[in-house]
């Protein structure tokens, strides 16, 4: 072989086999894996342990083909310890058994599952990413499973993103903070020793919550579902006890929430912070229970632009709560909703100071009957709240006392038990309360009629005095099975010995829907209606507190001024009376006579507050004046004439009506529980003492019914019945009878 030949091959050689151990040696450097490929099998004693210690560039791996904890079947028995002491080592999203950190930082994968002990606490800072999960089902060395505190939130480590608690009960014994979202399945139900505190997601809990004094927290802007089935317990084992929701995102009660009573209550908390509030808000389709005796429940408190909307399907007792008006206004729910089908029976008087209330669905029931004792309660500092009801009709309500205090608006309608019952004041009183109960008889009043009243009681009270300028009151059609409902108006009772007593307005008279629904009765114009001192009913345009307001067809049109019949501003309602309606004259009223007369005014003829309008042109064609009038006692007779009118007079004349006019009732019949006639009940002893027959008599010495001579032609009084227990003086003609 030539030598040249023979270096050429040598140095052929020698490059192969360095190739080739260079490749070799770069094939076999070692990793720091734990590769399980197909056929390895891994156990472990007790006291086996792995310790992940990884290098500079490598964290270390369970890898392989069929590697360790991959899956839960093949979860890591024994300890697992990542202990490298170079920061930023990550923990590998596997299911252990115990696991361990020692050394230097830690980012912790998502869905890393524990069974048994998690402590971290060897190593340095933990940043978490996605689900941690907390497995142990009971089975498992140490149990309950303790949540490893991670409870810092001032920064990005050291507390969980989200937390997953599975299979098995659960215990926190040192603070936890969650800053995304909290979940478990119906297995594991998890004691609070410390505080807990989750925050922007979206947390639904399966198992049950106690809450041992020490508080559980919902911050941010995250949820929180409580699933049917699922219970939060608040105990009674400190003053720390709470269930604080201190979120803007919903919190969904479907399952149970119980403040246990004690020395130290468990309390909840929705949104209330004295120096930031939160917006929070709690919708109870569950239930709800304060153990706390009704009167003594400081152991709530609520924003005031927090709502609590309580919102079963079925029958659901809302919690009431305490009043803390002036020193402690947190005890006041904030907003309150009632939605879905379920009557709303609150245990106890409710108190609230938001600006929103709405009943959708149930009605809220605070009573049954005028004795019930519980108030529905909304406090005022300024302005009116906007209350909503679903149904524009009535039908959907709050039952019982309803009562406004504190500063109470002028010139904003407050909306009371349903949608269409409503008080706007001029000048309003401390308190006003009304007290509805539908389909019940009101009782302060010994005429009531079902064929001219509604069966309603609306009961109202008020401390204080004021002006009502507009009340509007609703009502349902089964309450009403009379006719002529296009003549509803207000009545007071305010004695169950004594009849009703118009309310009205001078110059303003009630409008009403008619048969149509929405149902109501409005009143508004003019000075109003004045709440008054004391008790015993007010006049015309007055109530006293402790009054039932009655709505009725019973078209009382009755005198506020002497005048002629023909003057609007003689009667209450401010027009004249029709043949569908009944008077009750209380002053000195003349027919046929031109004014001035009697003190009263005249003017130009036929205008109507001149006393100038004749009669024939009021009520042409023979149409009847009234279809009953009555004439007030002189003195007091109760029931029906509680208050004396001596100088009540109807004064028949002709000087203008022409000849051949009858002014009269209806001749027959009856209208809304009247007779058609006159009823005359004044009987003064010195009744036309004073001779003459003009209009210059003195209008003390006029009494009942008198039929004059004055002008030129025949006077005449028509009616179909004259029932007389007064003084009637007849110098012309009175028909009885068609």
């Amino acid at each position: 072989m030539k030598k040249g030949y023979f270096n050429h091959y040598l140095a052929s050689a020698l490059a192969i086999v360095l190739l080739l151990l260079t490749g070799l040696e770069a094939y076999s450097q070692p990793v720091p894996h734990f590769t399980n490929n197909a056929g390895g099998t891994y156990a472990a004693g007790t006291n086996g342990i792995i310790r992940m210690r990884g290098n500079a560039t490598d964290p270390g791996l369970f890898d392989g083909a069929n590697p360790l904890g991959a899956a839960a079947a093949s979860r890591i028995p024994a300890r697992v310890e990542w202990v490298r002491v170079a920061g930023g080592q990550d923990v590998q999203a596997r299911w252990y058994t115990d696991l361990y950190y020692f050394g230097g930082t830690k980012n912790v994968l998502a869905d890393v599952y524990v069974f048994n002990v998690y402590d971290p606490s060897g190593g340095g800072a933990r940043t978490y990413a996605g689900f941690f999960h907390y497995d142990g089902n009971g089975t498992q060395p140490i149990v309950p499973q303790v949540v490893y505190g991670e409870g810092d939130e001032s920064g990005a480590t050291n507390h969980y993103i989200n937390l997953d608690l599975l299979d098995g009960t659960k215990v926190n014994n040192a603070a936890v903070y969650a800053s995304g979202n909290l979940t478990s399945n119906a297995a594991a139900d998890l004691t609070c020793n410390a505080n807990f505190t989750i925050g922007t997601g979206a947390s639904s809990c399966a198992g049950d919550i106690t809450i041992n004094n020490a508080y559980f927290k919902t911050t941010s802007t995250g949820t929180l579902d409580i699933n049917a089935g699922a219970t939060v317990l608040v105990q009674n084992t400190g003053a720390n006890s709470l269930f604080n929701l201190m979120s803007t995102g919903i919190c969904t009660m479907n399952g149970t929430l119980t403040l246990q009573s004690g020395a130290t209550p468990g309390r909840l908390n929705v949104g209330y912070d004295a120096a930031t509030p939160v917006t929070a808000r709690l919708d109870i389709p569950g239930t709800f229970t304060n153990q706390v005796a009704v009167g003594s429940r400081t152991n709530m408190t609520f924003a005031t632009t927090s709502t609590v909307d309580y919102q079963g399907a079925a029958a659901q007792i809302p919690q009431a709560n305490n009043d803390g008006i002036p020193g402690n206004p947190e005890y006041l729910y904030g907003n309150l909703e009632f939605h879905n089908a379920g009557t709303k029976t609150p245990d106890g008087s409710m108190f609230m100071r938001g600006d929103n209330l709405v009943v959708s669905g149930g009605n809220v029931i605070m009573g049954s009957a005028i004795a019930d004792p519980n108030v529905f309660n909304l406090y005022r500092s300024a302005g009116a709240p906007t209350v909503t009801y679903s149904s524009a009709n009535n039908d959907v309500f709050i039952q019982g006392k309803m009562r406004y205090y504190g500063t109470l608006p002028t010139g904003a309608m407050l909306k009371f038990n349903n949608e269409q019952t409503q008080i706007t004041f001029s000048a309003a009183p401390t308190t006003m309360q009304l007290d509805v109960l539908p389909a019940l008889q009101p009782t302060l009043l010994n005429d009531f009629s079902a064929t001219t009243d509604v069966v309603r009681t609306v009961r109202e009270s008020f401390t204080g005095t004021g002006t009502i300028s507009t009340l509007r009151v609703g009502y349902v059609a089964s309450e009403f099975t009379g006719a002529n409902e296009d003549r509803m108006r207000f009545f007071e009772g305010y004695d169950a010995g004594q009849a009703k007593q118009k309310i009205t307005i001078a110059g303003f008279p009630a409008t009403r829907s008619g048969a149509a629904n929405p149902r109501y009765v409005n009143l508004t114009g003019g000075s109003g209606v004045n709440l008054i001192a004391g008790s015993g009913g007010g006049t015309i345009s007055e109530v006293t507190s402790n009054s039932d307001i009655i709505m009725g067809t019973s078209t009382l049109f009755i005198t506020i001024a002497n005048g002629r019949w023909t003057n609007p501003n003689t009667w209450d309602e401010g027009v004249l009376p029709s043949a569908n309606d009944n008077a009750l004259v209380r002053h000195l009223v003349y027919v046929g006579i031109d004014g001035p007369a009697w003190g009263t005014g005249g003017g130009a003829d036929e205008v109507n507050t001149n006393n100038t309008l004749r009669e024939a042109t009021a009520y042409p064609g023979g149409v009847a004046a009234a279809n009953q009038i009555t004439i007030s006692s002189n003195v007091a007779s109760p029931p029906e004439f509680p208050t004396p009118y001596p100088n009540a007079v109807l004064i028949v004349g002709n000087e203008d009506n022409g000849a051949g006019y009858n002014f009269h009732t209806n001749l027959s019949g009856q209208i809304a529980g009247y007779n058609a006639g006159i009823r005359n009940f004044n009987a003064a002893a010195n009744a036309f003492a004073d001779a003459g027959d003009n209009k210059s008599r003195a209008v003390g010495d006029l009494h009942g019914i008198w039929i004059s001579t004055l002008g030129a032609d025949t006077a005449v009084l028509g009616t179909a019945q004259l029932t007389n227990a007064g003084t009637v003086q007849n110098q012309e003609v009175i028909e009885i009878g068609e």
